[in-house]
């Protein structure tokens, strides 16, 4: 990881440029997910998937798959701004503090078939509900635990529920939009997009 200069506009700086790049990403799937959306209004496939799916309950999947995107990048994305703060305040080594953004990209990669095995088993809203519980309780036990051993194991934890979290949210909205997966997923990659932003943005502030 890159380190940042000690200047204190430096975080700023870091912070402005990476919201511009995560800004510039989000119009873009923003106004592909509205073309997409008025092609597909105007054909009948489009009513009549929606009417046998009922309109208030795909709604509300939107919903719901909006808010898990929204969180999927928020422990990994708000570790950057304050990696300084992190390696003073700790005493950590340069190899230390990059593990903290390392291991998560590494159990992205390396559990991401874990997904089909939980998926196959246990279906995928259980395996939904389990990975969110395990992301949701990592990243608070670092507000509570402070320490490189929590960082580095909630890091683990952050990168394994990350890496079944995508792969099952492709499967669920293949699902129940099968023919329409593309707006879904462009949905998902915008509030995706968004959490990210958002996180780098802020966490330094707060």
């Amino acid at each position: 990881s890159t380190v940042i200069d000690e200047c204190p506009c430096s975080h700023l700086m870091y912070m402005i440029k990476v919201t511009k790049t995560n800004f510039i990403n989000i119009l873009c799937i923003s106004m592909t997910i509205y073309h997409k959306y008025k092609d597909m209004k105007n054909t009948k496939h489009w009513g009549t998937e929606f009417e046998q799916n009922n309109n208030k309950n795909t709604f509300l999947l939107l919903f719901v798959i909006a808010a898990i995107s929204l969180n999927l990048r928020l422990g990994i994305t708000s570790v950057g701004p304050l990696m300084d703060t992190i390696r003073t305040s700790l005493s950590l080594s340069n190899a230390q503090a990059s593990l903290l953004t390392t291991v998560p990209v590494l159990c992205m990669g390396i559990f991401a078939s874990l997904a089909t095995v939980l998926n196959k088993k246990y279906g995928s809203k259980f395996t939904l509900i389990l990975m969110l519980s395990v992301l949701g309780v990592a990243t608070a036990l670092r507000g509570f635990l402070p320490g490189f051993s929590t960082l580095l194991i909630t890091a683990f934890l952050i990168g394994l529920a990350i890496a079944v979290l995508g792969p099952t949210m492709s499967s669920v909205i293949k699902k129940y939009f099968p023919g329409h997966a593309a707006i879904a997923i462009g949905i998902s990659t915008f509030f995706m997009s968004m959490g990210s932003a958002a996180s780098a943005a802020f966490t330094g502030i707060f």
